[in-house]
C-alpha cells in the first residue's frame, strides 16, 4: 500500500459564536492499495475531542497499527477505491 498525503489548514471564520477558535489541520489521503485500486479519504483529527495530533495520525499510517482515526480513514479510502473500480458514485441518492 502506498499513501500520498496533502495537508491543509482550516481557519475559523469571524463569527465568535462558532466552536472553533483556532486553526485546525487535516490531510487528504490518496491510497494505492496492493491490488492497484486507488481511493481517497480525509484524515482530520479534533484534538479537543481526544484525537491524537495530525502528525501522530500520519506517522501511524506507516505502521502496522494505525490510530483508530487513521484506521477509519484507510477503511474509507478502501470503500472509495471499491466504488471507483465498480464505476459507481458514493454520492448517488444523497440529498
Amino acid at each position: 500500500m502506498k499513501i500520498r498525503t496533502h495537508t491543509y489548514e482550516l481557519r475559523p471564520g469571524p463569527d465568535p459564536s462558532r466552536a472553533a477558535r483556532e486553526p485546525r489541520h487535516g490531510a487528504l489521503l490518496q491510497v494505492t492499495f496492493d491490488d492497484t485500486t486507488l481511493g481517497y479519504a480525509d484524515l482530520h483529527p479534533w484534538e479537543p475531542f481526544g484525537h491524537a495530533p495530525l502528525a501522530e495520525q500520519l506517522t501511524s499510517l506507516t505502521t502496522e497499527r494505525p490510530t483508530p482515526l487513521a484506521a477509519i480513514a484507510l477503511r474509507n479510502a478502501r470503500t472509495d477505491a471499491a466504488a471507483r473500480r465498480a464505476g459507481v458514485s458514493l454520492f448517488d441518492g444523497l440529498p
